[in-house]
C-alpha cells in the first residue's frame, strides 16, 4: 500500500475519532423542575423547567448520564441507547428530553423540542424512553 493510502486511512480514522469525542448532547428539560446534570465529577450543570441546555457527553466509565433532581440522583445508561438507535447520519448533536416522569427521550433530529405526547408515545413504543439505571433519594430529617 501508498503511503497516500495509509495517510487518508490515518486521517480518516481519526476525524470519525475526533467526532465521536466532540458529541454533545442538547437536554430538553420537559419535567416542571429544575435539573442538575453531572458534567465531570463535581462538577453540576443547571437546567431550568423549560429550558434547552447543551451539556458535554458523559465522562464517566460506565457512559451514564447522572441527573439530580431535588434530593434524588438518576444513572440513565445513555451510551446503551445511544448504540440501539439508528440515527441514520452523522451528527454531533443529540436532543434528550426529560419528562415528568423522570424517562429521557432520545429525539430524532426531525422533531422539534419539546416533543408533543403523540411523539413520545411513538418514541416509547420503539424503545427510545431511557428508564434510570439507578436512583438514589435522600431523606432529610427534620431536627427536633
Amino acid at each position: 500500500m501508498k503511503w497516500s493510502g495509509l495517510a487518508f486511512i490515518f486521517l480518516t480514522t481519526l476525524s470519525v475519532a475526533s467526532c465521536s469525542i466532540a458529541m454533545l448532547l442538547e437536554v430538553v428539560n420537559n419535567s416542571g423542575l429544575p435539573l442538575r446534570v453531572e458534567q465531570q465529577p463535581n462538577e453540576l450543570k443547571q437546567i431550568n423547567p423549560g429550558s434547552t441546555t447543551p451539556i458535554a457527553f458523559p465522562d464517566n466509565p460506565e457512559g451514564d448520564l447522572i441527573v439530580t433532581v431535588a434530593n434524588c440522583r438518576y444513572s440513565y445508561p445513555i451510551v446503551d441507547a445511544i448504540r440501539r438507535y439508528h440515527w441514520g447520519g452523522l451528527q454531533n448533536t443529540l436532543s434528550l428530553q426529560m419528562e415528568p416522569d423522570f424517562s429521557l427521550y432520545l429525539l430524532p433530529r426531525e422533531v422539534r423540542a419539546p416533543a408533543t405526547t403523540e411523539v413520545l408515545g411513538r418514541l416509547r413504543s420503539s424503545g427510545m424512553a431511557v428508564r434510570p439505571r439507578q436512583s438514589t433519594c435522600v431523606v432529610k430529617q427534620n431536627a427536633d
